[in-house]
Parts: C-alpha cells; structure tokens; sequence
C-alpha cells in the first residue's frame, strides 16, 4: 500500500471535504430501504427490486464506515506528524551527546581491546585462542598440501600425456615414411601403366570405337562361320555361340559405360543451371539496389562475373564444384558484405580481385553509398540470405549425385581431373563419344540378328571339308576377344591403381594431421606443467610461512608469562577511568532514553496507520463489488422479471436514486467510486505487481490498472456538464523526508575500511553461481516420456565437504524454494516424514545439470539499462550444461539447452537430495497463532478449486496443518572431478574458493551486523531498523539499510536464451528519478530503512500450492523491497551481497511487468535472518535464522534450519565419517 500512499491521500483529504455529501446520500438511501420494505409488504415489487435495495442499504452502511475510517486516518495522520516533531526535537537534544559519545567510545574502545588483550593472557581463553589459531593454521596447510598434491597429479598426468603423445608420434612418424615409400611405388606403377596404356578423353573414344568395329568384323566372321556349319559340327557351334556370348557381354559394358556418360552429362548441366540462377538474382538485386550508383553495377560485372566465367572454363568437371562454385559463392558473399557491413566496407577486397587498384576502386565506390541506398540493402539482407540458403539446399542432391557419377567414370579419371582439358571441351567429347558409340551398337546388334538367322537357316549339307579351317579362324577370333578383355581389365588396374593412391594419400595426409594436433597437445601440456609447477611453487611459500607462524605461535605459547603485563594493564584501566569521568552518561542515557521512547510511539502510531488503511482498502473493496452487483442486476431488471404479484404486473416502479450519485457541485474529488470507476477510491494496489507477491509497495501499480486516484474518470452521466475537478490542498503530511531511510548513520566511519568493490563482489558471484536444471521423473508408468523438464533457475553453492584424500565434493546448492517446485520426495522417506517435505504424487528427481558462461565476463562494469544485447560477449557468452544424465542431451523437453548439454555420467557420483527447504519450521506455539485465519483461508480455497480430486488428497495431507512457506532451500549431490574435463574441473574449483574466500574475509572484525568469526549477519537490518534487538552485541553500531545491494544470475528470455545478469546499470549512478518517491537515484540506496513487507503483518496470508504439489500458507517473515535489480525470470534463487561483501539474502522477486534486461523495476530478496520478535495484528513473527538456528536461546520457535538438517540427516557424519564443511569446520 505504500506505493500508493501520496495519491491516496488526495482523496482521503478530498473524501474530508465531502463527507456530508455522502452521509446525505446515505440518509436518502435508507428511506430508500424503508419504502422497499413497505412495498415488499403490498407485493408490488420484483424480486430485483428488492435485491436492490438490500444492496443500496449495504452500500450506505459501508459509505458511513468508509467515511468513519477516513476520519480516523486523517486523525492518525496528524498524530503521526506530531510524533515525527517530538522525534526530531527529542534527537536534536540527544545528537551532540551523541557525536561526544561516539568519539570518546572510540578512544575508549581502542583501550578497552588492549585491556581485553592483556586481561586474556591471564585467563585459559588465550591459551585456547592460540591453540585455536595453530589449528587453523594446520587446517590451512593440510588445505595447501592437498593443492600440492592435486598439482602433482596434474604434473603427472601432463607429464604422462606427453610421453603418450610423442609414442603415438613415433608410431605415426614410421607409418608416414612406409605409406611415403608405397606412395611412391605407387606413382612409378601408375607412370609405367599409363606410358603404355594412355588415357585420355581422345584416346578412349577411339578405344572404345575399335572394340566395336573389331566387335563388328568378329560378329560378320562368326556369321559365316556357322553359315557353313552343319549339325554335326556341335563343337564348332557351340564355341561360335561362346564368343557371340563374350561379344554381347562387352557390348553390356560399353553401353552401361555410355549411360554413366549421358548421367554425368546431365547433372553437369543441372549444376551449371544453378550457378547460372545464382549470377541472375545476384546480378539483378546490384542492378536494381545501386541504380544511382552504376559504378557497383560495373565492378560487380567486372570483377566478380566475368572472373567466374573465366574460372569456370578453364575448370574440368571434377573440380567445377569444389572450386569454381565455391570460390565464386565465396566472392559474391564477401561483395555483399561489403555493401552491407559498416567494418568490411572499409577492409580492401582480395581473393579473386588482387589488383590494389581494382581494390581501391571497389572500396571508393561502396563508401560512396547514401543513406538511402544502404537502407534498401539491409531490406534486402534477409532475402537474400534466404534466397542462398534455399539454393545451396538444391544444389547439394546434384552434388552427390555428381560426386557418385564420377566414382562410376574411373576409366577417364585424367580427363577428368586435367586441368588442360576445359569443362565445354569434355561436354563435347562426351557428346561425340555418345553418339559413335550409340551407331557403332546400333550395327552391332544388325549384325547380331543376322548371324542368328543365318544360324538358324544353316545348311545341313556337309561342309566337313571347311570345318578344321573354320575351327581355325574361330580360335583366331577367341584370342582377338581375349584381347579386348585385356584391354579393359588393363583400365581397371588403372583406375585401382590410382584409387589406392588416393587412399594412401589421405592416410598421409590423416598423419601428418594427427601429429601436428600431438604437437599442439604436448606444447598445452607443457605450459600446463609450467604453470602447475609455478602455483606448486607459490603454494610451498605458502606453507613454509604457515609453518613458520605456527611455530611462532607455539614458541609464544610456551614462552607465555602473564606477570610482566600487570604495571600496563593498571595504566589502562586508569586511562578509561579518566575517559568515563570525562563524560555524563547520565544526561546521554535520559535523553537516549526519552529519545527512543519518542521513536518506539511513532512506530506503534505508523503501525496503527497501516491498519486503519488497510482496513480502509478492505472497505473500498467491498463497497465496489457490491456497486457491481448492482449494475449487474440493474441491467438485467426488465420487462420480462415477473413481479410477486402477477395481477399487479404492469405496475410501474419509481427509478430509485444511486446512493453514491455525485451532486451537480461535486469538484470532482469525491470518494473516488464514482459510476464507471472500476478502480474504488483509485487505490490501486500493487499486489498482482509481481510475480507472487507485490515485492516493491513504491511500484505496486506494477501489472495492476494504472488508474490510481483517477476517481473522477468514466463518471457516467452525472458528470456531463461539470466544471473540471480542482486539486485540492496537500496535507502537511504529503511533506515527508525520505533522506535518513537513504543515509548511513554517523558512525559509517568505522566501517570504513570493510568496504569491498563491485567488481570483486560481482567476480565472487559469478565463480560460486550456477544455472540450474532440475528435472522430474513422473510417477506414471503409462507415459512415454516420464521426464518432466522443469523451468531452470539459479543456484550457488552455499557450502561444501571435501571428502578425505580425494579430489571429491560434496556440493551444496542454495536456490529458491519455488525453483525446487517439482524437487519432489528427494530423501529417505523417514528423513522426508520427520521433516514434513512429502509430495503426495510419488514423482522424484531425475538428475540434475548445472550450468555457465562458455567463458569468464571480461568485466563486470555496470552497463546501460536495457542494452544487455550489446553486451552479450562482454558478459560471457551463452550457457552450456553438465548434466548427469543421458536425456539431457535430447530434445525430451529440454528443447533449447540439448544441444549446448555434455553428458558426464562419472561426474555425477550421487542423486541430488533435498538437504533444507524453509518450509514448517515454526514451532506449534509460533503458528497456532494463525491457524484461525489459515483454516478460514483453506476452506474458502477449496470451494473454489476446480479439481476435487487434488483437493480430496491436499485434505489427506493436511490433516495437521498447512504449513508456512519462506522462498529458500538447500540442495546437495556429489561430485568427482577426477573424471571431469578441464571445463567442469574449473568451475568447481572456483566456487570453492570463492566460499573460501567469502569465510575468510567473515572472519575480520569489524564487519558491521556480523559478530567476529560468524559467517552470516547475526544483526538484520529491519530489527535493527525497528530499535528492536536492542541486547543484540551489534546493535550499537548496527545498519538498517544497504546503500548497494549486488545480486547476479541466469535469467532465461522470452526466446528460450539464458544469459549471465548482474544488477546495478549505469543509471543506478544517475540523477533521475527511477521510482515513486525520493531521492534521485544517485543518492538513493539499494535497500531503504524499514523498506519492507509481509503478508502477516498485514493480514493477507493466502495459500500456496506451486510446491510439492501440496498446498503451504505464504508466506512467513519479510521480504526486502529493493531497487536497480529487476533481473528477469530465471535468475530466482540468486544470492545478494551488501557493500562489505556480506551475504544479506536471497533474490526471489520481481516485478510482473519487468522486460529481460529491465533492471529499474521493483523486485525483492528474502534474508535469512531476523533477530528479533515482530508483533503484528494478527500474531507474532518470531526471530529465525535459516542458516544456521540451533542456538534456542535466540531462535526459541524455529524447529530447523540448514545446519539442524545437517545433524539430522548426516546423524553419523557423511560417507567418510567426517561432520565438517565449509561453513562449520569445527563440525555441524
């Protein structure tokens, strides 16, 4: 409701005025009702019209409770504004001591840690603070030496890679000179071969011309032959027959030969059909794009055209594909670029145009292109794009079936690879060959047919005197076949000759390849082994000066003597003595006192504020619905409703009068509900701004109608004929200053020093933040497909193990409960009993993949809103997957990441399990409180849900209770990185070191609402914001807001593309106003003071059923509004970091109408802290910490936190017996 606070009140002020306006209407609309009841009384009415007086009546009697609640808003306000003068007159008094305070506490705080120092010497604390230092010193160089040790495996294995590397090469390196040598022999063969058996287009017609007319004579031979033979010349016949077989059989071949020929003929001229529909669209798109400009046209003739005509003739066929098309394609795409990219246009054209002069000429013409003109090209970039692809599609089949048709022409292998022979001369040749041979069968099969006639009609008369001639001349005849049959298996050994010369060839070729790429490989491994040996080199430092600082400390431990400090440790407690004498801190404790009292009553007024508007809302609610009741009875109120009375039907009825109708001197600012207004009062909330919830009150109109305290529009005929309305006067109140919401506190000096920069925030986010994809297996044995790919989200590791002696994890994964919607059943039954995390569906998860940038950001500087497009690259790139199963590789609903997915099946070593989700872990006592309410809010849920039978099982399980919901959860899995690639490898390792380095800087002093040595805050901002928590040890020197909040993840856009995204663009810096109310953004801070929300705290709680496929009551605690960080959907579940590199919460908010890229809208994150108890009017929201909560003196109500999950579910340590992590060395 904040968000609409100013304009709202326009109206209340505006409602003031007009109050007796309305309570005259209200009057009239009783009397109304009254003269309803009578009439009721004489049946003289409809039903409708009774209707609508018990609604006119309701109506008024909300108007009257409207106008008693704005009355009593009005009154709140201005004892609000007298409260906020008492604050400042109180703090205006208690300021200077204040500041005198501070800077003595300063002086005396720097003694009292010397004191404390010197006092521990005396006590076992610092023996045990020294014992506990050389353990973490012997903690830290255990962690070195296993670095040490994973370096020399690293060394090793590289070492090892070479070794096989320069084996494989040897081996390759005899391969290369025995394939050289048979190479070699085999040129000599093919030499010899074609020395005496040449082979050329010419030669091989006239080969194939001889064998037909040799075929033709034997053929005219063989037909005397058996003209003289008579039947008992058997022998004779049938060798005669023989060879008439053998002469058909080489025709065979020749003719398969011709058909080969024709084939290749006709593909040839297809392909050269498709180069020439190339040079005709291209050619007309210059001619057409550059009519002003002819000088293109003419280049483009000159220098592209009549080359690849050139190229083309004096190319034979079995290079015109993989040469001429292609140089050509590549010519004309590289013009075209040039006419259409800014950066190309000014680079010198090369290839086939060498001449610089032609280069110039070519480079002049197209930087002379207009405006206009390059217009129309871009028009025309598409299309042309298109037109290409289209064409390469056709022209492919043709190539393969060229490339086949070519394998069939092995015989003319030379014409065809000569580069003397053009491509017109060889169509001629084919031409002719096909002709020939085409007559030369023609006679072939004439004179087949009249042998076999002549066979058949042979005389029978005895000719044995001829038969020992004949038998002679036809053995003469077999042996011209056999050498017709030598002739062509001599082409063959030929061709085979040559094709295993090729062969060869591309073995070498593949070798010397294979060994060039060893080369490579033992040139990386090499500088990998430098600079493995150099990290091993920086990490032996290391822990030669951990040992020394270990053996330091232990000299002094056992060298320890507390009696010399005692004459110092007087001194000091004298000098603090003098400092307190010096300082009244009687005066400084009353008017602190008197200061906070004031400060507690203004917080108890703003909170009775809210209520009243919150209830004044619920009014304004009510009283539109029933408006709507109205119209829609009074519009369905006709002749055809039958009155009580039937004899009276015809009766006419008095058109009673609108109980809210504005008078004819109305201004115009009544109480906002005017007819046609479906906006009651213009308060519109922001509610359905966001994606859950309204996650910013100053941008509540998010996704909602945007007519806030628009009252007067659409007012129907009531308004014709009005003056405009007039602004009416701002209230006092409307005056707010919002400067101290957006300030640090004086004492910010102090933390001065703990501030840390963006850039090494943003680069910590990055190494421990992953994409994430979790999908679910479905318990449903009928469906083909049982994986359920859910929406991905972001993921970061919160906490690690590091299993003993391996190169093995255990990861922890904190992310947003929503993003664990379908995480269902991940745990023993038992464990998921205890904890109440059942999913009723039996579903389970079915893997998981984590997901990066293909490589590092090269910066994380803040970048314009809304321009992330250009910044792609800078930002990483795309994102690619791990996962651990095969199916996320295939498109089984993982249709835009499968192709960017390696499947990693050894990395993976456990299934994914659930470890904490916040969801019931209050105490009976914490949420009794509400389970009125929830069981109210249950019931009218179900009457409306639609499927019963979900309902029936939601009953089933919620037989105890629905329980609260907060929006975070911790996941855990294994891996193993000795069987990860170098890729995977690096991501893990990094994000472990940045959670190293997270608990390293935790553990400094100093860091403001963090107790030295915690790792998470143990101060929240809006207990501290709220003067509660006041025993809290940080609470003196605590903040109640951030000036910058850093979140970054994986949002996925519309388009299905997941991209990193950091918050904070450069406008964040600027001096407009982004949103509803001051300061300038420049000045405003990410997270403002008290700049936070609950459905608890104002009475709207609703039930949740997007998790485990079971209803929960959301949400409990506060979200914290903040700004400059509308990442896009996606990014849920990512972390936020403060100015001092503390993590604060988790990001799970965003405005509903956010673009990809939009960070200037409202969004959200939840803490994981709150120390205080927040009463509320419908209940307490006890103090929690969802990290770690099993100190019960501070966190009494909460049952369970991460760290109580950890000792529940790892009851006896994880898998190699040890209890330590990260984030509790010591043991959880």
């Amino acid at each position: 409701m904040k968000n609409l606070k100013q304009k709202a009140l326009f109206l209340i002020a505006a409602n003031v005025l007009s109050g007796s306006l309305i309570l005259s209407s209200c009057a009239n609309n009783y009397q109304i009702t009254n003269d309803l009841s009578k009439d009721k009384k004489n049946n003289t009415i409809t039903n409708d019209q009774i209707k609508i007086g018990e609604i006119k009546n309701d109506i008024a009697k909300v108007l009257i409770d409207i106008q008693t609640t704005k009355k009593d808003l009005v009154t709140i306000k201005g004892e609000v504004i007298n409260q906020q003068t008492k604050v400042a007159e109180a703090y205006k008094l208690f300021e200077p001591l204040q500041a005198q305070y501070n800077t003595l506490d300063s002086e005396k705080e720097k003694l009292v840690n010397d004191l404390k120092a010197l006092l521990s010497k005396d006590s076992a604390t610092q023996v045990e603070t020294i014992n506990q230092k050389i353990k973490n010193i012997e903690y830290d160089i255990q962690t070195i030496n296993f670095k040490i040790t994973q370096a020399d495996n690293d060394i090793e294995s590289n070492n090892n890679l070479i070794q096989r590397n320069k084996r494989t090469k040897t081996s390759n390196t005899t391969a290369i000179a025995r394939l050289q040598t048979e190479i070699n022999q085999l040129k000599q063969k093919i030499q010899t071969k074609e020395a005496s058996t040449p082979l050329n287009s010419s030669e091989i017609i006239a080969n194939n011309r001889r064998r037909i007319n040799t075929l033709n004579t034997l053929i005219r031979d063989l037909q005397n032959q058996l003209r003289n033979l008579t039947s008992s010349d058997s022998n004779a016949i049938t060798n005669a027959r023989d060879n008439l077989a053998k002469a058909k059989q080489l025709k065979a071949q020749l003719e398969s030969q011709i058909t080969n020929i024709t084939e290749t003929i006709t593909l040839n001229q297809e392909l050269f059909t498709s180069i020439a529909t190339v040079k005709t669209f291209i050619k007309n798109f210059i001619n057409t794009t550059f009519t002003s400009n002819p000088e293109v046209s003419s280049l483009f003739d000159t220098y592209v055209l009549d080359w690849f005509d050139t190229s083309v003739n004096n190319s034979s066929i079995g290079v015109v594909y993989n040469e001429s098309l292609n140089n050509f394609i590549e010519v004309v795409r590289y013009f075209i670029l040039a006419l259409f990219n800014e950066n190309t246009r000014r680079q010198p054209i090369s290839g086939a145009i060498s001449s610089s002069i032609q280069r110039k000429r070519i480079r002049n013409a197209l930087l002379t292109l207009t405006s206009n003109q390059q217009a129309i090209i871009n028009q025309k970039t598409e299309e042309i794009r298109t037109f290409w692809t289209n064409l390469q599609t056709q022209i492919e089949p043709v190539k393969a079936a060229l490339a086949k048709e070519i394998e069939k022409l092995k015989p003319i292998d030379d014409v065809i690879g000569s580069n003397n022979s053009n491509l017109g001369d060889f169509d001629s040749l084919l031409n002719s060959k096909l002709t020939e041979a085409r007559d030369q069968l023609n006679q072939a099969n004439n004179i087949i047919k009249q042998n076999t006639r002549v066979l058949d009609n042979n005389d029978q008369s005895d000719k044995s005197a001829r038969i020992q001639a004949l038998q002679d001349e036809i053995a003469q005849k077999q042996q011209e076949l056999d050498q017709l049959n030598q002739s062509l298996q001599t082409d063959n050994e030929l061709s085979s000759l040559k094709n295993d010369l090729a062969f060869k060839e591309r073995q070498l070729e593949s070798y010397n390849q294979q060994n060039t790429n060893l080369d490579q490989e033992i040139a990386d491994a090499e500088q990998k082994i430098t600079q493995l040996t150099t990290a091993k080199q920086d990490l032996t430092t290391q822990r030669t000066s951990l040992q020394q600082q270990r053996t330091e400390l232990t000299n002094s431990l056992r060298n320890y003597n507390p009696s010399t400090d005692n004459t110092e440790i007087t001194n000091l407690k004298n000098r603090i003595k003098l400092l307190n004498d010096r300082f009244d801190y009687q005066e400084y404790n009353d008017k602190n006192n008197a200061y906070k009292e004031v400060k507690r009553e203004l917080v108890k007024l703003e909170h009775k504020q809210n209520i009243i508007q919150n209830s004044l809302n619920n009014l304004d609610n009510r009283l539109s619905n029933l408006k709507r009741q109205l119209t829609d009875i009074e519009n369905q109120t006709d002749s055809s409703n039958s009155p009580v009375n039937k004899k009276n039907k015809d009766q006419k009825f008095p058109v009673f009068p609108n109980p809210i109708e504005k008078p004819k001197n109305d201004n115009g600012l009544g109480n906002g509900n005017q007819p046609g207004n479906t906006n009651p009062g213009g308060n519109n909330q922001g509610d359905n701004g966001n994606t859950r919830e309204n996650s910013h009150p100053e941008n509540g109109n998010q996704g909602g109608s945007s007519n806030m305290g628009s009252s007067n529009q659409g007012g129907g005929e009531n308004n014709r004929g009005t003056n405009p309305p007039q602004p009416p006067v701002i209230p006092p109140f409307f005056n707010q200053n919002y400067t101290k919401q957006n300030s640090y506190p004086d004492y910010i000096s102090r933390y001065n020093s703990k501030f840390v920069s963006a850039e090494t925030i943003y680069q910590e986010i990055y190494d421990r933040t992953f994409s994430l994809q979790l999908p679910t297996r479905l318990n449903d044995p009928t469906l083909s497909n049982d994986i359920l790919s859910n929406n991905q989200g972001t993921g970061w590791l919160l906490d690690y193990h590091r299993y003993t002696n391996t190169n093995k994890y255990k990861l922890f994964i904190a992310t947003n409960l929503h993003v664990l919607g379908n995480f269902s059943n991940a745990n023993s039954q038992q464990v998921l009993n205890e904890l109440n995390y059942v999913d009723p569906t039996g579903n389970t998860p079915a893997g998981v993949a984590l997901g990066k940038t293909e490589h590092t950001p090269t910066s994380f500087a803040s970048i314009p809103n809304l321009s992330y497009s250009q910044f792609i690259n800078q930002r990483g790139g795309s994102v690619k997957y791990y996962g651990s199963e095969q199916f996320f590789t295939t498109d089984r609903g993982f249709s835009s990441t499968y192709n960017s997915t390696t499947y990693t099946p050894n990395v993976y070593t456990s299934s994914p399990q659930i470890v904490f989700a916040a969801v019931d872990y209050i105490s009976d006592k914490a949420y009794n409180q509400f389970k009125p309410m929830i069981d109210t809010l249950w019931n009218t849920y179900k009457q409306q849900y639609p499927d019963s039978e979900a309902v029936e099982g939601y009953n089933k399980l919620t037989n105890k209770k629905i329980p609260f919901y907060t929006d975070f959860g911790v996941i855990e899995f294994d891996v193993d990185l000795d069987h990860a690639d170098e890729t995977f490898r690096g991501w893990i390792n990094k994000a472990v070191s940045a959670v190293d380095n997270y608990i390293a800087r935790t553990k400094q002093s100093g860091l403001p609402n963090t107790l030295t040595g915690s790792n998470f805050m143990t101060l929240d901002y809006l207990s501290k914001g709220r003067d509660l928590s006041q025993t809290n040890p940080e609470y003196a020197f605590g903040l109640s807001n951030a000036k910058n909040i850093y979140i970054a993840g994986y949002p996925r856009n519309t388009d299905g593309t997941t991209l990193w995204m950091q918050n904070n663009p450069t406008e964040r810096n600027g001096n407009t106003i982004s949103y509803f109310r001051p300061p300038k953004n420049v000045d405003a801070f990410a997270y403002s003071t008290n700049d936070a929300n609950s459905k608890i705290e104002v009475g709207n709680i609703s039930i949740y059923t997007d998790v485990w496929n079971r209803p929960f009551v959301d949400f409990y605690g506060f979200n914290y509004n903040i700004r400059f960080s509308s990442l896009f959907f996606g990014a849920s579940g990512s972390v936020a970091y403060n100015d001092f590199g503390e993590i604060v919460g988790i990001y799970n908010n965003t405005s509903q109408s956010t673009k990809f890229g939009d960070l200037l809208k409202s969004a959200t994150f939840a803490p994981f802290l709150q120390t205080a108890n927040i009463s509320t009017p419908i209940g307490t929201i006890y103090a929690y910490n969802l990290i770690d909560g099993t100190d019960k003196n501070l966190f009494p109500e909460q049952t369970h936190s991460f760290r109580d999950n950890l000792r529940l579910i790892y009851k006896n340590g994880f898998s190699d017996g040890t209890r330590t992590t990260a984030l509790f060395p010591q043991g959880y």
